[in-house]
């Protein structure tokens, strides 16, 4: 007998920038067997927007930038608080401020979950040199703070130029080359070091990886749900299942179902499989639907 949950919003502890706040998330939880979850502590991270350009003297309804030239035509020019402004996205001192925190409320966490989401919302850009770079300055964070500390990254949909645009591999033959940047420019390479998992996230972002080592118990499964958000590269044709994600998912559970060694997996995700935006979005709520359900009464 397998059961299975799911919740939006993580299951555990939660931080971000200034308020420990996380967007909406997806958290499922299967149990396989008759045998209790391994209880663990697990950090849930996510939505950053890191801005490293946050100016204090800047506008606010021009992201808190500095500008070019003077400007006195805005109420909502500066002072800012150094340490950022609600109307903008944080600066690298808030930013740190929330890895501080977490660290004082759990030195040592057994694994940190990073939902993606990490560069800020700019009219234009930013371009893939800044993301990239952004997510290696939150990298140094993880690494400063919790340098022992496996962490499981995901993809957001803020972490694409423009946002929310994913290649699928079967439309686009450099999709693997897109999806490998991550890897070899950003810093997904740090804490995705199995070469499975590798090979799998390069195809177009997701993979399935045991961050607590192959004796635990413990599956995460990382799906690129951005691809069924308002994703302008699919083609009007990739209606079903863009890049085959919800068969990978199935073969994924399958494997588990069949195993003994893992009793518990996690699926984790940037984008809430409940707010489809596109055909292929509300055929994946049916499709995972069907998925879930199955596993939920096997």
């Amino acid at each position: 007998m397998a059961m299975a949950t799911a919740t939006w919003g993580d299951v555990s502890r939660a931080s971000g920038a200034g308020a420990a706040a996380t967007a909406l998330l997806l958290s499922v939880a299967l149990f396989a067997g008759t045998a209790q979850p391994t209880a663990v502590n697990i950090f849930h991270i996510s939505d950053l927007h890191l801005d490293s350009t946050y100016f204090s003297g800047g506008p606010a309804d021009d992201h808190c930038h500095a500008l070019p030239t003077p400007r006195g035509d805005s109420e909502d020019i500066g002072p800012l608080n150094p340490a950022g402004d609600f109307r903008c996205d944080p600066p690298p001192v808030l930013v740190e401020s929330a890895f501080a925190y977490m660290k004082k409320v759990l030195s040592k966490p057994d694994l940190i979950v990073w939902t993606g989401d990490s560069g800020p919302h700019w009219k234009e850009g930013p371009d893939f040199d800044y993301l990239f770079g952004n997510l290696k300055n939150i990298s140094r964070f993880f690494h400063l703070y919790f340098p022992d500390v496996p962490v499981v990254p995901v993809l957001g949909n803020h972490d694409t130029d423009p946002p929310d645009n994913y290649p699928d591999f079967k439309f686009d033959d450099k999709a693997g080359e897109f999806y490998s940047r991550y890897i070899e420019e950003g810093s997904f390479g740090d804490y995705i070091k199995d070469p499975s998992a590798r090979e799998e996230f390069k195809k177009c972002g997701y993979y399935s990886v045991r961050p607590l080592g192959e004796s635990s118990p413990i599956r995460f499964i990382v799906l690129n749900t951005n691809l069924y958000y308002y994703n302008k590269l699919l083609p009007e044709e990739d209606n079903v299942d863009p890049c085959d994600q919800v068969e990978w998912l199935k073969k994924e559970l399958e494997d588990v179902q069949d195993g003994d060694q893992v009793r518990e997996v996690q699926l984790k995700a940037n984008a809430p499989f409940s707010s489809p935006t596109n055909i292929a979005s509300v055929n994946l709520v049916i499709s995972c639907n069907k998925v879930f359900f199955h596993y939920s009464n096997t």
